[in-house]
Order: C-alpha cells, then structure tokens, then sequence
C-alpha cells in the first residue's frame, strides 16, 4: 500500500531522517503494489529499483481506512483496528455493530487475562467498544486498575476484542447481563481474568 513519498534529509548510523513531500499524494491509501524483486536483509534499494521490480495489483476507488465487515464471528481485533474503525466511523462496522446487543471479550494478549462485558445500551456493541476507544478501559473497575499501572501503549498493544454472542436489541438489559454472567462462569473470568462481579 502506497503510504506516501519521503525525501532522506540526513543519513547516520542509526537510520535516516524523512520529511514528506506533496508528490503523488492522490494514490495514497489507494495504489496497492507487489514487490518481485531480490529482497536481501540489510540491502537499501534505490526508488528506482523498487518500481522497476513491483507490480501494481491494484487502484482503489477511494482511500482504504480499514478492514471490510464481514461477520460478527469473525471479529478478533487488536485495539489498532478497533481504534482504525471507530475513529473512522466505517459505516459497514458501525451499522453492523449498532445493530445488536452482545456479549464481547477482551483478552491481555500479554498475561492471558481476559474480560466478558455485554454491551445493551444506545448503540449497542459500537456504542460500547467506542467508550474503549475514548478512554482505554471502557470504566471497568479492574481494566481502570491496571490502566493506572500501565500505559496507553500497553493497552494500543496487547488488547483483542472479540464478540462471544450476538443479541437482538429488542431483549431487555436483564436478559443480556444474565448471558453475560453465563459466559463470566464458562470462562472463568472473576478467578482468573478481569471482571469483578
């Protein structure tokens, strides 16, 4: 994916320092390319070189900002993804998510820990996840607890989230939470996760 052109400004030991330049900017996010050429570790290849060996696959439409819809079974999103998705509004994900009520999970990819929420309030399961965008432990009395001890980056890298079960919106919020305790029992989770009740 074309991210855009760069001109080495200062070259050291260490690596180089860019800056941008307004060239071609119409084809970023949009121009997918295929490097055929020999890719040897270490070896820096000229822009020359690099276009002489690639292929374009091709030209988007519009820019890409994200990963398409596609099932509520399939979703397993580190928190990049999520945050990609929601800080976009993508329409596909936002309408699918808003959708439905549910019951998610939220694992530590670091220490396996592991937290069941429901989501059944305006919005449903996007109106949820967005609050974990904003504020990183969505008022989890646990994830606050380990926010004050970690950091955003910690968070940014170690956070999935997945949807355990889909819920129509017409269910009450008592039917929902008492799924959630279900899945909480199943998993474990208030002895060896995050959730606390």
């Amino acid at each position: 994916m074309f991210g855009g052109a760069f001109r080495i400004t200062n070259r050291t030991k260490e690596g180089y320092d860019v800056e941008y330049v307004d060239l071609h900017k119409e084809f970023i996010g949009r121009l997918v390319l295929n490097f055929v050429g020999e890719n040897w570790r270490t070896t820096c290849f000229t822009p020359d070189y690099v276009f002489s060996n690639s292929q374009v696959l091709g030209i988007y439409e519009s820019r890409y900002r994200g990963e398409l819809f596609r099932s509520f079974e399939e979703i397993n999103l580190g928190f990049g993804a999520l945050e990609v998705i929601v800080k976009n509004e993508l329409m596909d994900w936002k309408a699918a998510l808003t959708s439905v009520f549910g019951i998610y999970l939220i694992t530590d990819k670091n220490t396996g820990k592991q937290y069941v929420g429901s989501a059944y309030g305006e919005g449903g399961i996007w109106g949820r996840w967005t609050t974990y965008i904003s504020s990183f432990h969505g008022n989890n009395v646990d994830l606050v607890e380990l926010f004050k001890e970690r950091d955003i980056d910690y968070f940014k890298e170690n956070f999935q989230f997945a949807i355990l079960e889909i819920i129509p919106s017409s269910k009450s919020q008592q039917e929902v939470t008492y799924k959630e305790s279900l899945w909480k029992e199943k998993l474990f989770t208030r002895t060896f996760g995050h959730n606390r009740n």
